[in-house]
C-alpha cells in the first residue's frame, strides 16, 4: 500500500496467479495475469514474485515471467499510473553495466518514492568478477553495481551471489549474500559504494541491549533498511528457531527485537517470528519495527515495536 491508500498485490485466478492495483476509491485495474499480453511486450508467464512494490508515486513493479518468442524468462515490469505507461525494468538480454547481457532477474525489484529502483540479477562473467547472482541499482536510466558477485567486502572474502534487495528513500541498498564457501546468506548494505556487514553467517547472535550471546546466526535474510540507515532483518538461530533483529546507524549495533522464548507485548511467549516470506519484517523511516510473531497460542502482528536502546516494545499485537 502507498501514502494515497492504493494496494498492490498477488492473488490467484483462472489462469495462475495475477496481480492487480486497486486505488482508494476501490476502482480495480489488472496488472499482469498468466496468457495476457505484456504491455511492456511479449506474453506474461506461470512465474511471479508475491513481493510486488508501489511507491507513492504510482509506480507498480511487479517479477514476473514473460515470453517474448524465446521461451519464459523473468522481468521486472513497470507500470506508471501517472503517464499510463509500462515499461519493462529488466529481463533477458538486458546489458549490465560491466559488459555482457544478464540472463534474467532474480527474486523481486525495489522502489523508492525518488523512483530509484534496486534488483538483482543472473550475471555472466565479465572482467570485473565471475558469473553469479548480483546486485544493482538503477537510478534515471542507468545501471550500477552494488553487489556483484566477486565484490570483496571489508573483513574478506567475496560474494558469490547477492539478491533480494530493499532500496530507501535516501539510496540505500539492502541485500542478502553469500561470501564465499560459507554455508548461507548474511545481511548486508551499500551506502555510497561503501559495504557494511550487518549480520554474518556464524556471527555472535546479540541480545536485546546488543551484547553478544553464545549462539550463532545460521542465516540472516529478509533486510529491510530505512534512510537513516537503521536496518531490520531476520535471523535464523543455531540454536534453533527464528528471530527479529534490528541494526542502528546511530550506534552500529544489531539488537534482538523478538525471538523464540521471549515475551509478547500484550501476553504469550514467542516461539518465533514468520519467515515463509521475503517482507516479514520491515523498518520504518521513524525507526520503528513490524513483524509477524508466532506466539504459543497462535499468531500476531506487532507494529510499531522499537529496539534502538532507547525504549521497550511500545505496542501491543494486533491479532
Amino acid at each position: 500500500m502507498n501514502a494515497s491508500g492504493a494496494v498492490l498485490f498477488v492473488t490467484n485466478v483462472d489462469t495462475g496467479e495475477a496481480s492487480f492495483l486497486v486505488e482508494p476509491d476501490g476502482k480495480a485495474m489488472l496488472i499482469s495475469k498468466p496468457g495476457n499480453t505484456s504491455p511492456a511486450g511479449g506474453t506474461f508467464g506461470g512465474y511471479i514474485s508475491n513481493n510486488v512494490r508501489l511507491n507513492d508515486n504510482g509506480k507498480a513493479i511487479v517479477a514476473v515471467s514473460v515470453d517474448r518468442g524465446q521461451g519464459e524468462f523473468r522481468e521486472h515490469v513497470m507500470f506508471d499510473k501517472a503517464a499510463n505507461k509500462w515499461s519493462a525494468v529488466v529481463g533477458h538480454g538486458t546489458v549490465g553495466p560491466d559488459g555482457g547481457a544478464f540472463n534474467q532477474p532474480r527474486s523481486y525489484a525495489a522502489i523508492n518514492n525518488k523512483d530509484e529502483v534496486a534488483f538483482a540479477a543472473e550475471a555472466p562473467e565479465t572482467s570485473a568478477g565471475p558469473a553469479g547472482i548480483s546486485v544493482y541499482r538503477l537510478v534515471n536510466g542507468k545501471i550500477t553495481d552494488v553487489a556483484r558477485a566477486g565484490t570483496k567486502i571489508a573483513r574478506g572474502g567475496a560474494f558469490v551471489t547477492a539478491w533480494w534487495p530493499s532500496i530507501s528513500d535516501s539510496g540505500i541498498v539492502a541485500f542478502e549474500g553469500q561470501i564465499g564457501d560459507e554455508a548461507n546468506v548474511g545481511a548486508y548494505f551499500e551506502k555510497d559504494g561503501v559495504i557494511t556487514e550487518i549480520a554474518a553467517f556464524g556471527s555472535k547472535v546479540p541480545d536485546a541491549a546488543g551484547n553478544p550471546t553464545s549462539d550463532t546466526f545460521a542465516a540472516a535474510s529478509s533486510v529491510d533498511v530505512n534512510s537513516a540507515g537503521d536496518a531490520v532483518f531476520i535471523g535464523s538461530l543455531e540454536s534453533g528457531g527464528v528471530g527479529a533483529f534490528v541494526y542502528s546507524a546511530k550506534d552500529k549495533k544489531v539488537r534482538r527485537v523478538a525471538g523464540p522464548g521471549d515475551k509478547a507485548p500484550g501476553g504469550g511467549t514467542f516461539t518465533g517470528i514468520a519467515s515463509g516470506y521475503h517482507g516479514n519484517v520491515r523498518i520504518g523511516e521513524d525507526g520503528a519495527v513490524y513483524f509477524e510473531g508466532l506466539l504459543e497460542d497462535g499468531v500476531g502482528e506487532f507494529p510499531g515495536i522499537r529496539r534502538m536502546g532507547r525504549s521497550a516494545p511500545s505496542s501491543a499485537p494486533v491479532r
